[in-house]
């Protein structure tokens, strides 16, 4: 599983590249998420000697491994997607400088350039020496081969309602793996705000195909007290009402929830930002 201090790492990205979007290089918000999220990284670097964060066919890795927070990886890759990246490269030494300069680019998608190189060189005139980035070129990676492209909607969609109508006519003993199909489907999409959508798609009579976590209270909130009712708190405010305290809290609520075991929680958390 993917560290506490990783996860602090990525929530904090996620917060930085969202401030950018909203506001210019040099404001008081992206100065902000900015440094919060170049300590996290230093005291990261400091300890190891890269972050390595890469799309594959699989998902979103971090330094090789597979990332295992759930549902974080669906809305994380999005951003790598819409600036055409495959991995970024943290290296120690990294300043804060870079880190500011080196998110305002990826923001931009590195002022539309396309090739990966001419980027990199582009960012090192940028005085960006320390962090750099893989880029795809002409829909392929670095062996030839294709990228694998991510599920559309409207393609799960249509994988759902035909798992649907095998299971009404499926032996027992095959409606098992069905629905493990089912559930890897919705969980690709678990936190994208089409998800109830989706769940339409499956009728009542195969309601076994939606995953436990999908059901309006599958974590026992009852007994939730601590980081957990605080992120279920978090979660339940209207969306205009949920931007200032996600930034103020999520670092030292991810932390909390991760090491109380709550990756479930954690994840919905930093997809919010």
């Amino acid at each position: 599983m993917v560290s506490a201090a990783v996860l602090d790492i990525l929530g904090n990205l996620k917060a930085a590249v969202a401030q950018s979007r909203l506001h210019p290089k040099d404001s008081p918000q992206v100065v902000k998420t900015g440094s919060d999220t170049f300590e996290s990284l230093k005291a990261y670097l400091d300890a190891h000697p890269t972050l390595v964060l890469s799309t594959t066919h699989s998902g979103l890795t971090v330094n090789g491994q597979q990332l295992a927070a759930a549902g974080l990886e669906g809305s994380l890759i999005p951003v790598f997607t819409a600036a055409g990246v495959r991995s970024i490269v943290f290296r120690r030494g990294a300043t804060q400088e870079e880190l500011l300069t080196f998110i305002d680019a990826f923001v931009r998608k590195f002022w539309d350039l396309k090739d990966g190189r001419q980027i990199n060189q582009r960012l090192l005139s940028e005085r960006v020496a320390s962090i750099d980035i893989d880029k795809l070129e002409d829909g392929s990676d670095t062996n030839g081969e294709k990228a694998g492209g991510l599920l559309s909607l409207e393609k799960a969609r249509e994988a759902l309602v035909e798992l649907a109508r095998l299971r009404s006519s499926a032996p027992e003993d095959l409606r098992p793996g069905l629905r493990k199909i089912a559930h890897v489907l919705f969980d690709t999409f678990r936190n994208d705000p089409r998800l109830a959508a989706l769940r339409k798609s499956i009728p009542a009579e195969a309601g076994d195909l939606i995953p436990a976590w999908m059901g309006d209270d599958s974590s026992g909130s009852l007994h939730d007290s601590g980081p957990a009712a605080r992120a279920k708190a978090l979660l339940a405010l209207a969306a205009d009402e949920q931007a200032d305290p996600l930034l103020q809290e999520a670092p030292s609520l991810v932390r909390d929830l991760m090491s109380e075991s709550r990756s479930d929680l954690a994840a919905r958390i930093l997809a919010r930002l």
